[in-house]
């Protein structure tokens, strides 16, 4: 299995819309762990502390997915830390945090984005993969690579 490797700007922007713009969301039902990311509630080039609140809350794990592909689309945060998964709809959601979880689980996508610009996902489908490839190509992210599993350091998903 293969994984995608690139860096994203370490700055306020929409990149989980731009990462995810390949995938119809809607035939997932997603999941996020363990996230310190910010969401700005203002267009103010520099946010106040009260102009700052998490991006992830427990809604979200609720929310539908057209309403959070606009909510990535649409709004301008800061990742530090996410960890998400894509399970297929009407599959059961579960805690996965090793990558024999991922395997042995229906989780179709697990993507890590660590100190606000490292990304990695991980994904069963080849051809998602190589769509999520070329669009961060498309993106200009930065150090766009095919990683091979066996080769990753990072093996947590």
């Amino acid at each position: 299995m293969k994984a995608l490797s690139f860096q994203i700007p370490n700055e306020y922007g929409n990149y989980l819309g731009e990462i995810l713009k390949p995938i119809n969301m809607s035939k997932y039902n997603w999941w996020f762990d363990d996230v310190e990311s910010y969401l700005k509630k203002t267009e103010n080039k520099f946010a106040l502390p009260e102009d700052i609140v998490p991006l992830f809350t427990e809604e979200i794990n609720h929310m539908n997915s057209s309403n959070l592909q606009s909510y990535f689309e649409d709004n301008t945060y800061y990742l530090i830390f996410a960890d998400i998964k894509a399970f297929p709809e009407g599959s059961e959601i579960k805690m996965i945090k090793t990558f024999g979880e991922f395997m042995e689980s229906d989780c179709e996508l697990s993507m890590l984005i660590i100190d606000q610009q490292y990304v990695e996902i991980f994904c069963k489908q080849e051809e998602m993969l190589q769509q999520l490839y070329q669009n961060a190509v498309e993106h200009n992210f930065e150090n766009v690579r095919y990683i091979n599993v066996e080769n990753d350091t990072m093996l947590s998903v």
